[in-house]
């Protein structure tokens, strides 16, 4: 057999002829297309474009920074998990208002995952990403992005103040530990400078009393320290709930203590102790006593806090003093001959503990920063109420079902002349390679 040729003219003779197996497809796709661009529900998108500050100061402990040296794709994954996460979208929930409605853990699976589909949150740049949601009211819509955006911060800034609070409670703790072994490997020394003192100079005797001295002058300071500190808790306690009949016994008990204001603050839990055998708690002179007796407690608090710090610094510098005497003893008075294998101990966890205290510091630095977390996310373009729906999109949907009745239209047309048998020309009898014996003509003049 002969291929046969198709010429344009073919072409549009099939065309002609096959018409209406092409326009009807095209039609219909149309005008389903244009009726469900109508009928489909309406979607309003809202988005908010969110710019990443890197935080350049290492966490001590792991030695690089949570997140300011992720990728950028690593960044938006670990953001996507927080925002698909369990408590953020219970969260998102309670916000908008929608637990009230909510009757069983099934239909709260449901509203999650519609939830979870309509999140999205993509990169822009290494620094700036997208928060996006969709909902049919637009309201709606705009409060789940400025939520979701608080909540993804606050997740965010707690999860770095943990690993900063972890990093200094770990530094504290090993710097404890080691203070407690170089004390006792001191205390070990100044045995043996003790048990020689007879035998040192003048001037070594003086240091020693000084030493001994110090070591009075310290253990006072870190008294009155304990009692600052566990002042400081039973202030905490009390005044987050406070109520002064249920806590009286707690502020007397702080006002034995050795503490700002300890006198007038026994003076006005005495007066109103007698104003109460008077009168109900309800009385304007109670009232007022009450009211005295709060501030007073946030001055105590303050003045702790000051008196903290000094007493603290008063402590360094004390022990920086009976150090460096303890030094200077130790290297001047070679003829004491102390034992080697302590000597080196004491010299090893001096060493440890300096060098740990310089971590701790830069513990509590980068912990401090941390707490600016939320700072390192500046919001561009904050979520705006959309006017129109963003969702269907009606002229894409249309010109796809145009161009799909098209393509479909073209299909049936060729497959059904594929299928047709019809012989019309001399050339559909010539691809059968037979003798033409006549023509008969249709009886129109070929001009």
């Amino acid at each position: 057999m002969v291929p046969a040729q198709v010429t344009i003219r073919d072409i549009i003779t099939i065309f002609k002829r096959r018409k209406l197996l092409f326009f009807i497809p095209v039609v219909l796709l149309t005008l389903m297309s244009i009726g469900g661009s109508y009928l489909l529900p309406k979607l309003y998108e809202v988005n908010t474009v969110i710019l990443y500050q890197r935080n350049d100061v290492a966490t001590p402990l792991l030695g690089l920074e949570f997140t300011s040296n992720m990728g950028a794709e690593d960044r938006i994954r670990m953001y996507r998990e927080i925002l698909l996460s369990r408590s953020v979208l219970d969260k998102l929930i309670d916000s908008l208002g929608w637990r009230k409605d909510i009757k069983s853990e099934q239909q709260l699976q449901v509203i999650f995952t519609s939830i979870a589909k309509r999140i999205e949150i993509a990169n822009r740049s290494s620094n700036t990403f997208v928060i996006g949601f969709s909902d049919r009211d637009p309201y709606v819509a705009q409060q789940t992005v400025k939520i979701l955006t608080s909540l993804l911060i606050e997740t965010v800034s707690k999860v770095q103040t943990q690993q900063n609070e972890n990093a200094v409670a770990f530094f504290e703790g090993k710097l404890k530990e080691i203070k407690e072994k170089l004390d006792e490997n001191q205390r070990k020394l100044m045995a043996v400078i003790g048990n020689r003192v007879s035998s040192l100079p003048e001037q070594g005797r003086t240091q020693y009393l000084q030493i001994e001295n110090i070591d009075r002058q310290i253990n006072q300071i870190e008294n009155q320290i304990a009692i600052y500190q566990q002042s400081l808790q039973t202030l905490q306690k009390v005044t987050q709930h406070l109520n002064i009949s249920k806590d009286k016994e707690e502020l007397y008990n702080l006002a034995r203590n050795d503490i700002p204001f300890a006198q007038d603050l026994n003076a006005l839990l005495k007066k109103y102790d007698e104003m109460l055998l008077r009168y109900t708690s309800e009385y304007p002179e109670v009232k007022k006593i009450e009211n005295q007796i709060i501030p007073l407690l946030q001055r105590i608090k303050n003045s702790i806090d000051s008196d903290l710090i000094k007493k603290q610094s008063l402590k360094n510098e004390q022990e920086k003093i009976r150090q460096q005497l303890i030094d200077n003893m130790r290297d001047s008075y070679v003829s004491l001959r102390l034992n080697g294998e302590q000597e080196s101990d004491y010299n090893l966890y001096k060493k440890l503990y300096e060098d740990m205290k310089v971590k701790l510091e830069q513990a509590r630095t980068t912990r401090d920063l941390g707490y600016t977390t939320a700072n390192q996310f500046v919001i561009l373009d904050p979520p705006i109420l959309p006017t129109k729906p963003t969702k269907p999109k009606k002229t894409q949907i249309v010109i796809a079902g145009f161009g799909l009745g098209i393509f479909l239209g073209l299909l049936f047309v060729i497959i059904r002349e594929l299928l047709d048998t019809t012989i019309r020309t001399p050339r559909d009898i010539e691809i059968f390679q037979k003798p033409i014996i006549a023509y008969l003509t249709d009886g129109k003049e070929e001009k």
